[in-house]
């Protein structure tokens, strides 16, 4: 019995239990025959109406359930804190909530048939109407636009569209949300980002650049949205020599999860090198979940060249505590200065008494100008020479006092 109630229609079952309900009531057979087919008429006329009433009561059930997912759905749609809109082609209003009422800065009862265009400041106005072409004309995909929104005494504020088409396609669902403040925030922290020294970035777990700051450009030559379309772009930069050194770190990060710092060199785009003080941690969101690594990378080439000047030139200084000639020590000197500071040239000159001035000096034949020989009691003797000048023994092997600007400064003026 159960099996085949299982399989019965709803009709047959509507019928069953009208006819289970009027053989539990109390009734005594009748014995003559004539009153048998009436009996039986009778019966299935109370089987019908019992059908109609539970019919009539499961019909008021479902109407009211009705109404109640009604009355639900509108509280919902009248009170959510996002403005809803239903358009047509024109972009006129034909329904709306009450956010949507307060973004437009009307009454909830003089929106119906106003054209939303109506309310976006005039240079906005394009992007509301290319916004609503590409909803009505791509009803798969739902559309989204940033404008902005003008009321009377209120600044224009921020406004994000999305909408998408009904199933007859001559209207559209938009909800309208106010992100100023939102973009507000995203403003300054963008500014701080974006105009910082160092190379900011932000990879997703997976390694993608979910941020490159501009200052990327500046430091590699490269375009920062070079490193979003191949995230493999900050490993090929690095030169080959540090390559493993980064791989290393990179490792042990993932494995020990906490902030380290490395220096390396990259090759710029133009081919020069600098060197890169790095580092890198990892970031979470409130309920702790990993959303990445946040990082800086900056340029340390001036401090590379600064420590290994100072290295070379406690070498120097090694160099020059050794036993020599003061003409040894003084072209050490001349030749460290030009290796060490990249210096066109150095020379060192010792003051003297004038000892060419009868036989080659340049300058003591000179009777006027500038750079006449005034003094020659003292003058300038060149002892060592490096770089683009090697000789000791040119023109300027002697210079007076007071001429030229090695000259000057030897005298103070």
């Amino acid at each position: 019995m159960k099996k085949k109630q299982l399989h019965e229609t709803s009709e047959q079952r509507l019928r069953r239990m009208a006819e289970e309900r009027i053989a539990r009531q109390d009734d005594t057979p009748l014995e003559l025959s004539e009153q048998m087919n009436a009996q039986k008429l009778l019966h299935e006329l109370q089987i019908h109406q019992v059908e109609l009433e539970m019919q009539n009561a499961e019909l008021q059930k479902s109407y009211c359930d009705q109404e109640l997912l009604l009355s639900q759905y509108k509280l919902l749609y009248d009170f959510a804190p996002v403005g809803y809109f239903t358009l047509d082609r024109g972009g006129c209003i034909l329904k709306s909530n009450l956010a949507g009422a307060r973004l437009i800065g009307k009454v909830h009862s003089m929106l119906h048939k106003l054209l939303l265009i109506q309310c976006v400041i005039e240079s906005d106005k394009p992007k509301l109407l290319i916004f609503l072409e590409e909803v009505f004309s791509d009803q798969s995909e739902k559309r989204t636009c940033e404008l902005r929104l003008e009321q009377t005494g209120r600044a224009p504020f921020v406004v994000l569209l999305e909408g998408h088409t009904n199933g007859s396609g001559l209207e559209c669902m938009v909800s309208i949300t106010e992100i100023s403040k939102l973009r507000i925030e995203e403003q300054k922290f963008r500014i701080v980002a974006d105009n910082t020294a160092d190379w900011e970035f932000w990879l997703a777990p997976d390694g993608s650049f979910n941020y490159n700051s501009p200052s990327c450009y500046r430091i590699t030559g490269y375009n920062p949205a070079l490193f979003f379309d191949d995230p493999k772009l900050l490993l090929t930069i690095i030169h080959p020599d540090d390559r493993d050194i980064f791989i290393h770190h990179r490792h042990a990060y993932a494995e020990i999860g906490r902030s380290d710092q490395i220096d390396f060199r990259i090759i710029r785009a133009d081919g020069k090198i600098r060197w890169i003080g790095h580092l890198c941690r990892p970031v979470h969101d409130r309920d702790g979940v990993f959303l990445g690594t946040r990082g800086s990378n900056r340029d340390i080439s001036e401090q590379k060249r600064f420590e290994s000047q100072i290295i070379a030139l406690g070498s120097l200084k090694e160099r020059l505590i050794a036993t020599m000639s003061l003409k040894e020590k003084l072209n050490i000197i001349t030749d460290g200065i030009v290796a060490i500071f990249g210096a066109d040239f150095a020379r060192i000159w010792q003051i003297r008494k004038g000892d060419l001035c009868k036989k080659g000096c340049i300058n003591a034949g000179l009777k006027e100008g500038a750079d006449i020989c005034r003094d020659r009691a003292h003058c300038l003797h060149l002892v060592a020479s490096s770089g683009r000048y090697t000789h000791i023994d040119g023109n300027h092997r002697r210079v007076p006092f007071g001429s030229y600007k090695i000259g000057r400064i030897a005298s103070g003026d």
